[in-house]
Order: structure tokens, then sequence, then C-alpha cells
């Protein structure tokens, strides 16, 4: 037998969700993919399109949890003024742990102005929210007094108004009553 042979032996008929989930990629580009190597393709009476994928596909797969089983790569710590050391060279841990240890600190005091700062802002806010408070009790005091006054101004009016105009009507009118 050929080569050709052994490879047509080894199709599968799968679909494009199955092609996605075998490569780790989503449904798009495993069409994108199909199209792009121009394998096969039949419709099946379920609506669903099935690709004629090869064997060597199946050797080259790739799927997502291998993509989440590795190992990560840890990024190299530079710690400014000391030399990055060589792979092969044990690593100072003194000088590193030193070097780490005054890093902290510097934050550690960093953190304490920042902290400083923050509650002298809160105390500053919580000053005029007082003020807001105190504005707002005066005025709705001022707002209490002055709508007194216009209730007693509205009644001397409505007085004042129906003494005109029965200073306005006829004195036989006024007389007769």
């Amino acid at each position: 037998m050929t080569d050709s042979n052994s490879d047509a032996a080894n199709v599968r008929w799968l679909s494009y969700d199955e092609i996605a989930d075998m490569r780790g990629i989503d449904r798009a580009s495993a069409i994108r993919m199909v199209r792009r190597k121009r394998w096969p393709k039949q419709d099946g009476n379920d609506g669903t399109t099935r690709v004629a994928v090869p064997g060597q596909f199946f050797r080259t797969k790739r799927t997502k949890q291998d993509d989440l089983g590795q190992t990560p790569t840890l990024p190299v710590l530079f710690i400014p003024g000391q030399a990055l050391n060589d792979p092969g060279q044990p690593a100072d841990k003194s000088s590193a742990t030193k070097a780490l240890e005054d890093a902290v600190a510097t934050l550690v005091e960093e953190l304490g102005q920042d902290r400083a700062e923050l509650r002298a802002e809160v105390a500053v806010l919580q000053l005029r929210v007082e003020m807001a408070e105190a504005d707002t009790k005066a005025e709705r005091e001022l707002r209490t007094e002055a709508e007194k006054r216009a209730a007693v101004a509205e009644a001397k009016l409505e007085a004042a108004e129906a003494a005109l105009t029965e200073a306005r009507r006829p004195f036989w009118r006024r007389w007769i009553g």
C-alpha cells in the first residue's frame, strides 16, 4: 500500500465544534482552518457539516487542557543596583533579601505618609460636611421665619383688601347692610 492509502484510512469525519474542541480554538477559527487546508466537507441529514480530517492532524493536535497544563515561566526579578546572576551560579540570597527588605521598608514608609495625608483629607471633608449641615440648619430656620412673616403679611393684606372693598361700597349700602 502507498502512504496516501494509509492516510485515507486514518481520516475521521468531525464537526466544526469537535475540531475546535480538539485544537482549543473557537468555532470560527476551526471553519477558517478547514477552508485554508481545503479539507473535504459533507452536510449530514441532521444539518451538521462534517469535515474529513486527515490522520496527521491528530498527531499534532492541541487541547485546552494542554495549554492550561503548561508551567508558566517566571519573570526574572531585577533589583536595582544588583547585577543579574548567571543561571549556572548560585544566587547571592543575602544581598537580594537585603534589597527586598529595603524596598519593603521604603514602601511601608510611603504607605504611612499616604495614610497621614488621607487622614488629613478626611478631617477636612468632615469639617466641610459639618459646615454644610450648619448652613442648611440656618437656612431652614430662616426659611421657616420668612414663611411665618409671609403668612402674617398675607393675613394683613386680606384684611386691608376687605376694608378697602367695604370702603368703596356706596354709603347707603353700608347703612342697609
